[in-house]
């Protein structure tokens, strides 16, 4: 186990109250940066924004503190969506984000002693890339076709599957994307986080 691995199991053993600092700060700046929603030009429901950025850096300080954040993250976007349904689309978008920062926070905390490397940031870089763009296109094939009919964007579940499969390998382009800045940026935040925010 690693110096920084072992500092912060000891502070989630002796500084609860700044853990639970951490998840309110955090999550509650992944549901702000949610407000700020951008289309995606080839399919505008779509939206991008920058709250995987803190879900993944609290993710980085603790997977457990990260799952917490997520629920945080799902309940502030129920009350945020427009989506006629309530519940889909912020599922939905919870289990994107959590597809690219747990499987990137897994790999980095299991780097033992190489965490700041290029390497092992590719990694974790490509397993989030594969996570996110894989299982939410077989979620989306699952899923999208029954929100369609049931928001009533769609009048028959075989019109819904159509279209579905027809944007899937946009979806997949949209993921991709995200995951493309959302790493990025976490990694050339992350060094001064620890610094300046994490406990010594």
């Amino acid at each position: 186990m690693g110096i920084e691995q072992t500092r912060l199991r000891t502070s989630t053993t002796h500084f609860a109250p700044s853990m639970m600092a951490y998840i309110v700060v955090f999550s509650a700046l992944a549901i702000v940066l949610h407000i700020f929603q951008y289309p995606f030009p080839l399919a505008p429901w779509l939206k991008f924004d920058l709250a995987g950025v803190p879900l993944t850096i609290l993710s980085l300080i603790s997977l457990k503190l990260g799952g917490i954040g997520f629920t945080i993250f799902w309940v502030g976007s129920l009350l945020l969506t427009t989506d006629p349904t309530r519940v889909i689309g912020p599922s939905m978008k919870t289990i994107a984000e959590a597809l690219t920062a747990l499987p990137f926070a897994y790999i980095y905390k299991r780097s033992k002693g190489q965490q700041e490397s290029l390497k092992t940031i590719a990694i974790g870089f490509a397993i989030a890339l594969a996570s996110r763009v894989l299982i939410m296109l077989l979620l989306n094939y699952i899923v999208a076709p029954y929100w369609l009919v049931w928001a009533r964007w769609m009048k028959t579940l075989e019109d819904a599957y159509r279209f579905t499969i027809t944007y899937l390998p946009v979806n997949a382009l949209f993921n991709a994307i995200v995951v493309c800045y959302v790493i990025p940026i976490v990694a050339a935040i992350w060094k001064s986080v620890k610094k300046y925010i994490l406990p010594s």
